[in-house]
């Protein structure tokens, strides 16, 4: 209940979320969000301070009109339980699968997106869907996600590879 009072409701929301200690890559990935689309963005940073710094001054100097426009939040290390509320009031996240994340995404009904690199282990490119009907079901999510957040191609690229894999 928190978090959604200080999100603009007629957006979308994407949670960004990179495990317990979020790589500068995170700040970027925000900036493309902001460049691309009207939503609510939360960073997830875990103990990266460094990096919570640098959010929370670029959003208090307000001279980056990409970090004013749309509302941003900021957090560091948190509680599971902070966890869940932070993912349950998104469209989606965006980040590195762990399992934590991504199950309390799946239990919630919410798309998870990744990118597909070299690092990425095969058991986080291709869900194991028990029949065709939960394949299904996910395709629609991240096809319901891409409708929310609007196009780019680095999401169509992830939503895209995501439901290939299916």
């Amino acid at each position: 209940v928190e978090v959604r009072c200080r999100l603009k409701a007629e957006l979308p929301t994407a949670v960004l979320f990179f495990g317990g200690f979020g790589p500068p890559l995170m700040f970027e990935v925000a900036e493309q969000l902001l460049s691309q689309f009207d939503l609510n963005l939360i960073l997830l940073v875990g103990k990266n301070a460094a990096l919570k710094a640098k959010v929370e001054e670029t959003i208090a100097a307000g001279e980056a009109p990409l970090w004013a426009r749309c509302p941003v939040l900021v957090d560091g290390f948190i509680s599971p339980a902070k966890l869940i509320e932070y993912i349950g009031s998104a469209t989606c996240v965006v980040g590195k699968p762990g399992p934590g994340v991504v199950s309390e995404a799946a239990v919630l009904g919410v798309p998870f997106v990744t990118e597909l690199n070299s690092c990425t282990l095969p058991q986080e490119v291709r869900p194991r869907c028990r029949d065709r009907t939960e394949s299904s079901r996910i395709t629609a999510q991240l096809q319901a996600a891409t409708l929310s957040l609007g196009r780019c191609a680095w999401w169509t690229t992830c939503v895209t590879k995501a439901s290939e894999s299916l």
